[in-house]
């Protein structure tokens, strides 16, 4: 059941400062659907939102001290944070958020810094996860050693974390609607649930008194991979669905910001990059309720008749099922699809082509409002989010005015590339918190020693 956000003072107040009863569209502010021939639907309004069903410690790391953190960074043979200046206290939120105008639950672990200076106010990181899988059982927080991981470490750098499931990955209590997919690689949904679960962390800090608070003026995003374009869309969206949040600087590792390009690579070459943009196009189709089957952009014979078996796979596995059988692009995707990237159209095969674009953030009809700054991290040997595909996708971006900073890793992959960046990217965000001014925005220089940045 969900619950009424409006018992919640600070819900309240959200709403009267951000209830914009305007529908809601990949066409804009005053569009009437999301685009690609969706049916049509409108935001709720703030009051409505953001507001807490459940709220308590989690199993394992609910309190730590700075030095206990310290410890167990040097137990993961990784100290490059250390010492830590805080404690942190961590907690499982249950949430209110909605979908296509519909009222939805999700769920997120929250980390407080515990601080020296009780009633401190503290910048809050909004840590969106990778590829986890696409349903309940994949969700991140319901792991309880790795699910409070990020933010302990977020905490303890100083910043009120918040690390959202994503909808269709429910972590504890009541599970998702029957059949639902996480929405994986769609902007909007995936924006809408990451900013209602700050909303509602600064609900839960009101009735849950904590040693630090959160200053909703002061939020910064990181993301990597999946969460990567989390973080373009939670840039993207911000300004529409939460203006009272003040969206400071957003890191994104790895992103997939323009899946039209990916999507071209991965038709070429195969891979994790081809078996990726299967699973999001089954995603897509299931977010924007057309077309009537998959059969137009996935193949459907022995043996892995990916077309009628893959939505279900995705429903109730953490894996990739019979797409770790499949071979060549050939194998995966509907021959008409295939000819049709492969000729640089995807619009000459249905809607695909209008959903990679309308969720490639150099392509969407939703216009850019924000003027936060951007640190884009890349592998240079990454075979799933290939550096060369989005670097004209930047470009583009830069040249409508975003402040984005490029670094790729030199001898990296898709992960190695962002483990070796943390330390850059802490610092990189501690400089816009700061207000320091970007000396290499919009550069593409060659890669470079990550770790000795």
């Amino acid at each position: 059941m969900v619950a009424d956000a409006r018992r919640i003072p600070t819900a309240m107040l959200l709403g009267l400062l951000a209830a914009m009863p305007w529908t809601a569209g990949c066409d804009g502010p005053e569009a009437e659907s999301p685009g690609c021939g969706a049916a049509p639907y409108e935001w709720l309004p703030a009051a409505q939102v953001g507001g807490v069903v459940s709220f308590e410690p989690t199993d394992l790391f609910a309190e730590l001290s700075s030095n206990d953190i310290d410890a167990l960074l040097g137990q993961a043979g990784y100290t490059g944070f250390s010492p830590v200046a805080y404690g942190v206290r961590n907690y499982r939120m249950r949430y209110v958020t909605q979908d296509r105008g519909v009222l939805r639950e999700a769920t997120a672990i929250v980390g407080f810094p515990v601080s020296a200076t009780p009633g401190e106010q503290r910048p809050i990181m909004l840590w969106l996860h990778g590829s986890v899988g696409y349903n309940d059982a994949c969700a991140p927080s319901r792991d309880p050693l790795e699910g409070p991981a990020p933010t302990t470490l977020g905490a303890a750098l100083g910043y009120v974390t918040v690390a959202p499931d994503y909808l269709g990955l429910i972590g504890f209590g009541d599970p998702s609607p029957a059949g639902a997919i996480n929405p994986y690689l769609v902007a909007e949904p995936t924006a809408i649930a990451s900013l209602d679960a700050v909303r509602a962390m600064l609900a839960a800090a009101d009735e849950n008194p904590q040693p630090t608070a959160g200053d909703p003026s002061r939020l910064v995003v990181w993301g990597g991979s999946q969460g990567g374009h989390a973080a373009w869309s939670v840039d993207r969206f911000a300004p529409d669905y939460a203006p009272e949040l003040g969206l400071l600087a957003v890191a994104a590792g790895t992103p997939p910001v323009d899946l039209v390009s990916m999507a071209a690579w991965a038709l070429e070459h195969g891979g994790l990059a081809a078996r990726s943009l299967a699973l999001a196009l089954v995603a897509m189709r299931e977010w924007y309720g057309l077309p009537a089957d998959l059969a137009s952009a996935l193949t459907d014979v022995a043996p892995t008749f990916l077309a009628s078996s893959l939505p279900d796979v995705m429903r109730t596995s953490c894996g990739r099922g019979p797409l770790d059988d499949a071979g060549t692009p050939a194998d995966i995707f509907a021959s008409g699809f295939l000819a049709a990237g492969v000729a640089g159209d995807f619009d000459a095969a249905g809607p695909w082509g209008c959903f990679l674009r309308q969720n490639s953030f150099d392509r969407m009809s939703v216009p850019r409002r924000s003027d936060a700054p951007v640190l884009v991290v890349f592998g240079e040997v990454d075979d799933l989010v290939v550096a060369s595909t989005q670097r004209a996708a930047l470009a583009r971006l830069c040249d409508d005015g975003a402040r984005v900073e490029v670094r790729e890793c030199a001898g990296k992959g898709h992960q190695d590339s962002v483990l070796a960046a943390f330390p850059y990217i802490h610092r990189w965000t501690r400089d816009r918190l700061a207000g320091a001014t970007m000396t290499d925005a919009c550069r593409f220089d060659a890669p470079v020693d990550c770790e000795g940045l």
